[in-house]
């Protein structure tokens, strides 16, 4: 009995030895050599007007970002974004509610869309989905608690 139990694990350990010299023999890789390993789009969110404050850069590429709600790691940035930078051919949707919710009872105030583009204050922005032929501007200043990303439908 001892020895099938010793057995299984010493076929593993050959195994697994067998492959680190392969992996030995390949030729490493720089830090940046792969092209894929750097995200060509990302959001920059900022917590102050004109790209001040603490910033973020937030990869988008491939709808990556389906809902990004601002806790965890990101609870720095909840109810704190005042600028954004939308990576070219992206729209991005912010959220007053976390999870990418609407509020049902105040709509226009509980998501901000943007189109790319660099939009340095949010005390006085235009939504770019607004459709209406008067084009108010509107504060969606420190609102944000979730962000969603997808590759624009105009390129």
């Amino acid at each position: 009995m001892l020895s099938t139990r010793l057995i299984i694990p010493l076929s593993f350990v050959s195994l697994v030895t067998s492959g680190l010299t392969t992996a030995v023999q390949r030729k490493e890789l720089g830090p940046f050599a792969e092209k894929d390993s750097i995200p060509s789009a990302v959001l920059t969110v900022c917590t102050a007007i004109d790209f001040g404050g603490n910033c973020a850069d937030i990869p988008v590429e491939d709808d990556l970002l389906d809902c990004l709600s601002l806790i965890g790691g990101f609870t720095g940035l909840n109810k704190e974004i005042s600028s954004a930078v939308v990576p070219e051919g992206f729209d991005c949707n912010f959220f007053n509610n976390f999870a990418c919710t609407l509020n049902q009872t105040q709509l226009h105030l509980s998501e901000l869309s943007l189109s790319s583009g660099s939009f340095p204050n949010f005390l006085s922005i235009s939504d770019t989905t607004d459709t209406s032929e008067t084009s108010d501007t509107r504060d969606f200043n420190d609102r944000t608690s979730s962000i969603n990303c997808v590759k624009s439908d105009k390129l």
